[in-house]
């Protein structure tokens, strides 16, 4: 579709800014001290840094970075299930985690067709 109504992302770029902004407001919601890490002083932002992250979760920082920017292409579950791990997710938050983080089941649900609410449903009946 194009013209002024032109969804802005494709749904590959819609999926990695969403990844990301999980991310960032996992993170954000985290202190060292919750996660067994020494308190280090001030901080520029609210939560975990992203080097912190990645050492929980048993990968470098860059590589870390390069996920939370969404420029991985592939990732296994045992590294979903360590990051989830590290951001102490909730069993809903790991769903939306994984759901983000492939982009086969990202595409897969983003295609099924939306549910019209029941009264159009009876109404149409």
């Amino acid at each position: 579709m194009n013209g002024p109504l032109a969804a802005p992302y494709s749904a590959d770029e819609a999926r990695r800014a969403q990844l990301k902004a999980f991310l960032v407001a996992r993170r954000s919601r985290l202190k060292p001290g919750d996660v067994g890490l020494p308190e280090t002083g001030r901080r520029r932002v609210d939560g975990l840094r992203r080097e912190e992250v990645a050492e929980l979760a048993g990968v470098s920082s860059d590589w870390y970075r390069w996920f939370e920017a969404g420029r991985t292409a592939r990732v296994s579950s045992a590294f979903l299930a360590r990051l989830s791990e590290a951001l102490r997710l909730d069993p809903l938050d790991r769903i939306a985690l994984f759901y983000l983080a492939v982009p086969e089941v990202y595409e897969a649900y983003a295609a099924q067709p939306l549910l019209r609410p029941p009264l159009q449903l009876q109404a149409a009946g």
